[in-house]
């Protein structure tokens, strides 16, 4: 073969070479001029190598919460203002371009579904960035006191109300309880679609006052609607329409009508239902502020006190993510919500900026999941210990006292050197946004590093199903590798975070019931292989609670101070969830498992 028919070859470097840059780093690390960073959780430093190390990848990944196929989600498409509602895995169906009959989606066209504004107190929209099956899993049904059901899995958060109006926090529904309330559309349940048509009845009742002529096949007959009808007969005593309208031929005399300058009301909007007691007699004038009442209370929200939670088996589940600031939507009328890994992240991001003065670098987070000024928001919250709720409501009256400290904290946060970028794209976009990032803010020359979050490594655009979604995956983890090693040849050195989820294996039963298998290993992980293998940390944030099955005790025996396993909930405050950190890989140390709780409130995980 021809020496020109060969590709230009990979660099070749000896061993020898290799052994001095090590020699050198180790020298560096001796004389502290290449520190790791630091964070707020000193179990973490200690597990990882005394902090988070330059040029490694680290993967953080953790269950998220999911809902039964039959959820009824709430969709517009474009700029159409009017909604269609879709099961949620119709939803995917559609979302994802697997429904094969008519009506296919364009995938141009952006979709939006009902989120609550917490800010505004009011029921708006958010677009959708992805549409997710998660298998099979057992779901449980809340059941509210306005009659409204939901089938989730015991991850899923919800946002509940404690207390005053600006105690609203999420809250998994492993830990709720029947009385908790929980923010929902203000609705008295979830209805079928409504029908505008009303009902007639014809016949020959022509001394009826409320009814009209009509000419069926050259026929006389008289009509009128059966709301009016039942309305009159409810007048005169009637229960039954059709001995009212007897009466009406026989002795019109001896009763009495409504008067037809006025409308008959349906109280529930369901012009269907002609029961006497969703029927009222109500001016014109009446009737059309009534009905803009129950167009504006679409809007808003109500606090609907849980009756139930019931086991229902294993069933399909789905999934939804989509644009903040809400990081919310509606299924069923009842505002739901997911995150955990990301609040983990997040508090990651403030501590190296907090915790390493000494150091110059830059943070480009791709919030991929939560819009860049939510999180700002969050991190906000942890500082000034109030929720983000309290923060964003103009319902939530702050002290003077209070907004000093918010804005006092705020300012300070503008010096922090993170770069946020809110759009979705693909890998090639997301390299692309890099390269320029590190040019045009000079890193390299400038002696600074590069830390670089994704959240969530399922929101990089291009994947239509899930096999494709894993292949982009391992696309976004090579590609990262070999970033690394370019930054390698610049001297630039950096870090790369990505949040990933796990499968539903760790759901399977032959797990919850053997202690020995309850802890998540690296096959749980999404994408197990890429994720797993690129990286050179992964760990993984996992509540035991929210796993049906596991009961009071967590794995297998862990020396003499768990003899039983690890404790599911707090020993502590037995009504707070343990959280813990599995560090399933490390390049240059063992596996570790550290406990953590959680404060969402206030937008931070502490160390146990």
């Amino acid at each position: 073969m021809e020496k020109n028919s060969f590709k230009p070859s990979l660099p070749v470097a000896h061993y020898s070479k290799k052994i001095d840059d090590a020699k050198v780093f180790i020298k560096k690390r001796m004389k502290g001029e290449a520190p790791s960073l630091k964070t707020s959780f000193k179990k973490l430093n200690d597990a990882l190598f005394e902090g988070l190390e330059w040029n490694r990848i680290i993967t953080i990944a953790g269950l998220s919460g999911c809902l039964s196929a039959d959820t009824i989600i709430e969709v517009n498409r474009g700029k159409r203002s009017s909604s269609r509602k879709y099961t949620i895995k119709e939803l995917y169906e559609k979302y994802n371009l697997l429904f094969t009959g008519n009506g296919k989606w364009n995938k141009k066209i952006p979709s939006y579904i009902k989120c609550y504004k917490e800010d505004l107190n009011t029921i708006g929209k958010t677009q959708i960035n992805a549409v997710i099956f998660s298998g099979k899993k057992e779901v449980f049904e809340i059941t509210t006191e306005s009659g409204k059901k939901i089938k989730a899995t015991k991850d899923h958060k919800f946002l509940t109300h404690i207390g005053n109006k600006s105690e609203e926090h999420y809250k998994s529904l492993s830990d709720l309880h029947i009385g908790d309330l929980l923010v929902s559309r203000f609705k008295s349940k979830i209805k079928p679609k409504k029908s505008h048509y009303r009902k007639s009845i014809t016949g020959k009742f022509f001394n009826y006052p409320n009814a009209r002529l009509k000419i069926i096949n050259n026929n006389v007959y008289a009509e009128c609607l059966e709301q009016r009808a039942v309305y009159d007969a409810y007048l005169n005593g009637f229960t039954n329409i059709k001995d009212f309208l007897i009466e009406c031929v026989n002795n019109p005399s001896n009763l009495i009508f409504s008067d037809s300058s006025m409308e008959i009301h349906h109280k529930d909007g369901n012009t269907s239902n002609n029961s006497i007691d969703n029927l009222e007699l109500l001016s014109k004038k009446e009737h059309a502020l009534e009905h803009l009442i129950l167009r504006n209370n679409m809007y808003t929200i109500e606090y609907d006190k849980i009756i139930s939670i019931e086991s229902c088996g294993v069933e399909e589940t789905y999934d939804i993510m989509c644009n903040a600031p809400y990081n919310n939507f509606i299924a069923n009328g009842i505002v739901v919500h997911n995150s955990g890994k990301s609040l983990m992240l997040s508090q990651i991001k403030r501590d190296i900026v907090d915790y390493n003065k000494d150091q110059e670098f830059d943070i480009l987070s791709f919030e991929m999941e939560m819009l860049g000024v939510d999180q700002v928001a969050r991190d906000i919250s942890s500082k000034v210990e109030l929720s983000t709720k309290e923060l964003y409501s103009a319902g939530s009256k702050l002290t003077d006292a209070q907004y000093t400290k918010i804005s006092t904290e705020a300012d300070k946060m503008k010096y922090y050197p993170i770069y946020i970028v809110d759009d979705v794209g693909t890998v090639e976009e997301i390299v692309s946004t890099i390269l320029n990032f590190v040019q045009e803010n000079q890193l390299a020359s400038k002696g600074k590093g590069f830390v670089c979050t994704f959240d969530h490594s399922l929101l990089v655009k291009g994947a239509v199903n899930e096999d494709a979604e894993k292949q982009i995956i391992d696309k976004l983890y090579k590609t990262l590798i070999q970033l690394k090693k370019y930054f390698e040849t610049i001297n630039l050195k950096c870090i790369f975070i990505v949040l990933s989820q796990l499968n539903r294996d760790i759901e399977k039963s032959e797990r919850i019931t053997n202690p020995m298998l309850q802890y998540p290993n690296k096959n749980d992980l999404f994408a197990s292989s890429a994720a797993y293998y690129c990286s050179d940390y992964v760990i993984v944030t996992h509540k035991p609670a929210v796993i049906e099955g596991i009961g009071v005790y967590y794995g297998p025996p862990r020396g003499s101070e768990y003899v039983y396993g690890l404790p599911v909930f707090n020993p502590k405050d037995p009504q707070q969830a343990m959280i813990y950190w599995h560090i399933l890989k490390s390049r240059f140390s063992s596996s570790q498992i550290l406990m953590m709780v959680d404060n969402f409130k206030h937008s931070r995980i502490l160390e146990y």
